[in-house]
């Protein structure tokens, strides 16, 4: 059953001053509540294009969000990396909505190793918004990022998302750029810790926190939070021996309900 306008147009004023609709990077990243700046899979593409120092191979990753079960602001993103040489290409897209409200980014990206501990990437958008019965909004945007490995237990990694996007022809917000910047701690080879601190022109500053425990070989469960919103996140991720893992979880906001995800992702060679 389609909701009326104005139930729609509260529903997605609420979606969009939620920490969750900041921005989108796959299954994995919401079950940490957001963590993404650090990760070190194809995903994180969407976040940060400065992961190249921590992926070595191939990959292609697609993810499906239902954010507080509301199909009309499903949303679906693809992320692909091919590396070359030093670096790596970045292929990917986020679509979200359905008919009353739809938003799309998709992007090309290049990212390479200054040396063994530290990457930067940059990337390239098409960002389009569309109303029903209000006219749509295209802007070209870009995206910048950097992966530091302090050590072999500490990443610090940062981005701004979106550059160029804050301001449209009518001088109106519509693709608010995102700054975030956070750390990976691995305690030991099964347990991390991720912390971002994330800022919009349009929200508050958001502190998330996330912790990664591989349980089993290949088996993950994952746990965080947004300390200054009441969010909370979990999920589980498992690969299968083909080199294919899947990715389970839920986030759950306070005022606005559940937010089920599944995400898959493909490694085309062995890691090394």
């Amino acid at each position: 059953m389609k909701l009326n306008q104005l139930t729609f147009l509260i529903l997605f004023l609420m979606v969009c001053i939620s920490p969750y609709a900041q921005f989108f990077s796959g299954a994995r990243s919401l079950s940490l509540a957001g963590n993404s700046v650090t990760l070190n899979d194809v995903y994180t593409v969407h976040s940060n294009p400065g992961i190249i120092s921590q992926i070595k191979e191939i990959q292609i990753g697609s993810s499906y969000s239902k954010p507080y079960l509301i199909s009309e602001f499903q949303q679906q993103s693809i992320a692909s990396f091919i590396p070359i040489q030093k670096g790596g290409i970045i292929i990917r897209g986020v679509f979200s909505g359905k008919e009353l409200f739809r938003q799309q980014k998709i992007g090309l990206g290049y990212g390479f190793s200054l040396n063994e501990k530290l990457s930067i990437g940059i990337g390239l958008n098409h960002q389009e918004l569309r109303i029903q019965h209000y006219k749509s909004s295209n802007k070209l945007t870009a995206d910048i990022g950097f992966l530091a490995k302090i050590n072999d237990k500490l990443t610090l990694g940062a981005s701004i998302l979106s550059v160029g996007g804050n301001q449209s022809k009518e001088n109106l917000e519509r693709f608010p750029s995102i700054m975030q910047i956070g750390i990976k701690y691995a305690i030991h080879n099964q347990f991390d810790i991720y912390i971002s601190i994330d800022k919009t022109a349009l929200n508050s500053v958001y502190y998330r926190i996330g912790f990664e425990y591989e349980a089993y070989k290949n088996l993950w469960f994952r746990t965080g939070c947004v300390l200054n919103a009441k969010v909370l996140a979990f999920g589980i991720g498992y690969e299968l021996p083909m080199r294919l893992r899947i990715d389970l979880g839920t986030q759950w906001n306070q005022i606005l309900g559940w937010t089920p995800h599944i995400g898959l992702l493909y490694r085309f060679t062995t890691k090394k």
